[in-house]
């Protein structure tokens, strides 16, 4: 007798566990996002793995609708994140900052230099209208002795796993 009421409160812990850290859809967290898409060149030429985050001029925003973000593929395009993967970002004025990490795995190290990471003087602006935008191109000019090596990049994890595939 005294096993069926420990299998009942044992669901019951189990699906308020379920209910709280799986829930059915996610919530919207902050103001209203709209899809922003775009994309990063490097001299001309698209640049993967460079973080791009918008830093808004305007107060009153949350942390995360304040610095919206995201990171270029291989061909240097981008979506915005806020708070979850690809939700976009609020309308309103934003200064542009890029970081491209030396190393994705200890991202510590700027190949720019730091030459693109303040948003006082950085003169990439945008305005991000209320609906789905996709931006002009930001063509970052650096010249390339002032631009540090890649030590481990996207490409380098991407031939990683080719040949891990390949291998029998």
């Amino acid at each position: 007798m005294p096993a069926k009421p420990l299998i009942v409160i044992s669901a019951l812990l189990l699906l308020l566990i379920v209910y709280v850290y799986f829930p059915k859809g996610r919530a919207r967290q902050g103001g209203e996002k709209y899809p922003v898409t775009g994309t990063v060149l490097v001299n001309g030429e698209p640049a993967w793995g460079v973080q791009i985050q918008l830093v808004s001029s305007e107060g009153g925003l949350s942390d995360q609708d304040a610095r919206p973000g995201g990171t270029t593929d291989k061909n240097g395009n981008f979506e915005l994140t806020s708070y979850w993967t690809g939700d976009g970002a609020v309308s309103g004025e934003f200064a542009v900052v890029f970081f491209w990490p030396t190393n994705i795995l200890n991202p510590s190290t700027d190949r720019f230099r730091g030459k693109f990471l303040n948003a006082s003087k950085s003169t990439f602006r945008i305005t991000i209208p209320p609906e789905k935008t996709k931006l002009t191109p930001f063509d970052l000019i650096i010249d390339s002795k002032e631009l540090l090596p890649l030590e481990f990049g996207m490409e380098h994890l991407e031939r990683q796993a080719a040949e891990a595939a390949a291998s029998p």
